[in-house]
């Protein structure tokens, strides 16, 4: 038999369930269906029970309005997709800390190309490095900020090389 969870807000049996992966801890929230419905859960929003769990402002009914496509921030909100290309420009503001508290970074870095050069590879790993040396000196992690120092000089150096070897075969 399936074990049964109360409600996070009202202690009844809950019917709406929600698991959170977050830097390898897992957080379980579980809801009745009237705190479900009182919190706006439902399967096209999704993206702002998401919101309210994980902290992050909804996004102001009053926002902007695609000029391509008419789509207005709400309906984003409600749908959790964008309407055409140009949302994505318009949204920018929006998009931009969601992206990166969804996915940790802003910029997308998917599989790279066959062939891809050994330069773009470590130029790639130069800046990701760098961005986290700074976020582990924000977050006084400087013990962690030594390591990517080290690694950011290492990287460096394989860049020169690289560099040197590349004007050489040229």
């Amino acid at each position: 038999m399936a074990e049964t969870h109360p409600c996070s807000k009202c202690g009844q049996p809950a019917t709406v369930h929600l698991t959170q992966i977050n830097d390898g801890q897992v957080a379980k929230i579980h809801f009745c269906e009237k705190c479900a419905a009182e919190s706006g859960t439902t399967a096209v929003s999704l993206s702002s029970f998401a919101s309210m769990i994980t902290g992050l402002q909804p996004l102001r009914p009053e926002g902007p309005v695609c000029p391509a496509c008419g789509f207005k921030e709400n309906d984003f909100k409600q749908t959790s997709r964008l309407g055409c290309p140009v949302c994505y420009e318009t949204f920018s503001q929006e998009l931009h800390p969601l992206l990166k508290h969804i996915q940790r970074a802003a910029k997308h870095k998917g599989k790279a190309p066959a062939g891809r050069s050994n330069l773009a590879v470590l130029n790639d790993a130069l800046e990701d490095a760098r961005t986290r040396m700074r976020n582990a000196i924000e977050t006084e992690a400087y013990e962690d900020a030594a390591r990517w120092r080290d690694e950011i000089r290492h990287l460096e150096e394989k860049l020169q090389a690289s560099e040197k070897d590349q004007a050489v075969k040229c």
